[in-house]
């Protein structure tokens, strides 16, 4: 099942942790939790090289999630897209 969420607007940095959690299937759900956990993580070691530290960022997070992460028939394969986007402040 597939999952998205990404920040409303640019934001600062330190705000990257607030990002809104996606909305999870009851069939997959610690399956995509596990994913969001690990965009997260990403998302936290890519920032430093992504702009200048007063840049604000825009942060997008989609994934594909399977039942024990295996391939299923009639399912897509899993994915995780992760995109930052940084721009100048005000």
């Amino acid at each position: 099942m597939s999952w998205s969420t990404s920040t409303p607007e640019p934001v600062a940095r330190d705000l990257i942790a607030d990002i809104p959690v996606p909305h999870l299937s009851d069939v997959v759900e610690a399956e995509q939790t596990e994913q969001f956990a690990a965009a997260m993580s990403a998302v936290a070691m890519l920032l430093d090289a992504v702009g200048r530290p007063a840049d604000d960022v825009y942060v997008s997070l989609s994934g594909h999630a399977n039942p024990a992460h295996g391939p299923r028939d009639g399912w897509a394969d899993e994915c995780i897209r992760i995109t930052i986007e940084a721009r100048p402040t005000a």
